[in-house]
């Protein structure tokens, strides 16, 4: 590769975007940074210090960073010398697998920890700000086709496909700090598991999680118009 590449991947939570981190720890030509605007979300870091540590990683070597939209959604839209640093692509889920999953993890979830809306309106204004429309990603596809669909996502960036990364170790990550309870089903694979078992071709949600699974689901619609083609 000619230049370095700066490579995010934005997602709402439960949507397999550790499986996209996994794969490119795997290939061993990126460094990793596992959601650092988490801090800012969950732990009270200011935005200003994370950006600064972001940057950092971005000095030497290829780095794909992985983060949720709503992390520090308020900050990033503004910051637009930020955003133009990278090359950012999107990671979408169907909406009731999302749902459900999420309320496995996390019963207490909020309508906007769920994630649609801000990935939509990130996703605007990185194309306005940056002057294309990134990829976005199906997860639903990465499940059946991950091969297909990886490939497809490095020939977007003009890397290398490397097949061998599509198996991993199995493990919990030490990056993944206190979060570790949303990563424990994926840190027991060795490549991509396609879950029919716990999420059926038709999925029933509870009356109490129909609201918020209406109200997210036009943002995925919007997102999966521009779904990268595999």
């Amino acid at each position: 590769m000619a230049m370095r590449k700066r490579v995010f991947l934005w997602s709402h939570p439960r949507a397999l975007s550790t499986v996209f981190e996994l794969y490119f720890e795997a290939r061993g030509d990126f460094d990793i940074v596992h959601e650092p605007f988490a801090d800012v979300y969950w732990r009270g870091q200011s935005y200003e210090a994370v950006k600064r540590y972001v940057a950092e990683q971005c000095r030497e070597n290829n780095v794909f960073i992985k983060d949720i939209a709503h992390h520090a959604f308020e900050w990033l839209v503004k910051d637009e010398s930020f955003l133009t640093m990278f090359t950012h692509t999107f990671l979408v889920r169907e909406p009731k697998k999302t749902v459900l999953s999420h309320y496995r993890v996390n019963p207490g979830f909020t309508q906007t920890e769920v994630g649609y809306e801000k990935l939509y309106l990130l996703f605007e204004r990185v194309r306005e700000v940056c002057g294309y429309t990134p990829i976005v990603v199906c997860a639903d596809e990465l499940e059946q086709a991950p091969r297909r669909v990886f490939q497809a996502y490095c020939y977007s960036l003009d890397i290398p496909f490397l097949a061998r990364a599509l198996s991993w170790k199995q493990g919990i990550r030490e990056r993944w700090k206190a979060g570790t309870v949303w990563q424990k089903k994926v840190s027991q694979t060795t490549t991509v598991v396609y879950n029919l078992s716990r999420y059926p071709e038709v999925i029933e949600l509870p009356n109490h999680l129909m609201h918020i699974y209406e109200y997210h689901l036009p943002y995925y619609r919007k997102l999966m118009e521009h779904k990268m083609p595999i």
